[in-house]
């Protein structure tokens, strides 16, 4: 015997029958309709006439088809009362009233809550960015008013105001999270944001997003006054990102005794195992060999005399956001050339220009992953590939050179 489940979703109970039995007046199986959708209903109502079916089958007098069919008829018509009578007299659970909060004591609310998590002052300043761009929208509201109507006019918005598709999924991921933990504290009943999905489609494809780096715009960087008036600290993390593909938060935070020697090879440890430290994910620790333009430029013994702990500890603040400082020294340095805002490459773009670079050159890809800190994407590599040897790292980092020569100095 078994479940069967009709083309309407009703389900039937059904059981072939004995052959001893077909020539009596059985059909060849007994169908009979459960009378029901819900497939934990089916499965109870299953059992007890299963169990009936097998009692009135296992008699020494054979039943005729009829009577059991009757039987079996009259038990479902019974199973079905009793679940009626049940529904009726099952008690009301009481209502749970929600007092109207406005969205920003909501959005307070939240923001201290992530604060006593421990998340670092750049998250939360994050998250209570792109939550009050939604709050500032609706400020007639209070959280009990937001339903998936609103959210979806939100959605509309945020197509309509010119951001990157990234951007637009992150503040509305950021909406959601705040919403979710809203349920979780019972300061709203349901979570209206189940369900709710948007598209947002790419202007530009992602590698197309971060500009790279000409060799004219090198060159005019490394030869600029600007440049040689910036600290060396400045100008050494530059070339780190340049030269070794090192994102700039962790050139940011090298120390001298991250310098190591590995199979012969002068190397820089990656790593969070310092005061304040961080990496981007797990994939982000590494050693990556020194690029020897950089070595001859003395950048070992550049480090070995810093008088303080990290290339830019004197500039890490409250928020514990490695690379802000020089960023934001970057970019005035780039202001300082009339290079317009939007239209010019980043301080990031040096990584994504060295990326490129060994892409160009058909440099394997899982080599450039070791030394740049990115996640193996396929299963094969991921689970199972050993980590490039630093020979084959230093091979591949020597490769790089944006053909600027000696004016970088």
């Amino acid at each position: 015997m078994y479940l069967h489940k009709s083309p309407s979703s009703i389900y039937y109970y059904r059981k072939a029958v004995p052959r001893a039995l077909i020539g009596l007046g059985y059909p060849t199986h007994i169908k009979i309709s459960l009378k029901t959708k819900s497939r934990p209903i089916a499965i109870e109502r299953n059992l007890v006439i299963a169990a009936l079916v097998q009692s009135l089958l296992s008699q020494a007098e054979i039943v005729p088809y009829q009577h059991l069919k009757k039987e079996i008829n009259a038990k479902i018509e019974q199973l079905c009362l009793n679940k009626v009578a049940t529904q009726l007299n099952k008690p009301k659970e009481p209502t749970v009233r929600f007092t109207k909060i406005s969205l920003q004591m909501g959005l307070i609310r939240f923001i201290e809550s992530k604060h006593q998590d421990g998340l670092r002052s750049l998250t939360v300043s994050q998250l209570q960015q792109r939550i009050s761009h939604f709050v500032n929208l609706n400020q007639n509201y209070s959280l009990t008013d937001i339903n998936r109507s609103l959210l979806h006019r939100y959605i509309d918005q945020l197509k309509a105001e010119g951001r990157s598709a990234k951007t637009n999924k992150e503040y509305l991921a950021a909406v959601k999270q705040w919403l979710s933990w809203c349920v979780d504290h019972e300061l709203l009943n349901n979570n209206p944001t189940i369900g709710v999905k948007a598209q947002f489609k790419r202007k530009k494809l992602a590698r197309q997003e971060r500009v790279r780096w000409s060799t004219k715009q090198t060159n005019q960087l490394f030869e600029s006054k600007v440049w040689q008036q910036e600290s060396e600290a400045f100008q050494w993390v530059t070339r780190l990102v340049l030269f070794m593909g090192l994102r700039p938060a962790e050139a940011c935070q090298l120390r001298p005794c991250d310098i190591s020697v590995l199979d012969g090879y002068q190397c820089v440890a990656i790593t969070d195992q310092g005061e304040h430290m961080r990496v981007k994910s797990s994939h982000a620790v590494r050693y990556v060999p020194i690029h020897p333009c950089l070595l001859s430029l003395g950048f070992i013994e550049w480090m070995l005399n810093l008088n303080q702990p990290h290339i830019f500890h004197n500039t890490l603040k409250k928020d514990m956001d490695w690379s802000r400082a020089y960023v934001l020294r970057f970019a005035k340095l780039l202001n300082a050339l009339n290079w317009a805002a939007g239209e010019r490459p980043t301080a990031y773009g040096l990584r994504h220009t060295f990326i490129d670079t060994l892409k160009q050159k058909d440099i394997a890809e899982q080599v450039v992953v070791d030394i740049v800190g990115h996640a193996v994407q396929s299963l094969t590599y991921g689970r199972y590939g050993k980590v490039t040897p630093i020979a084959k790292l230093y091979e591949t980092i020597c490769q790089f050179n944006p053909g600027i020569g000696g004016v970088y100095a």
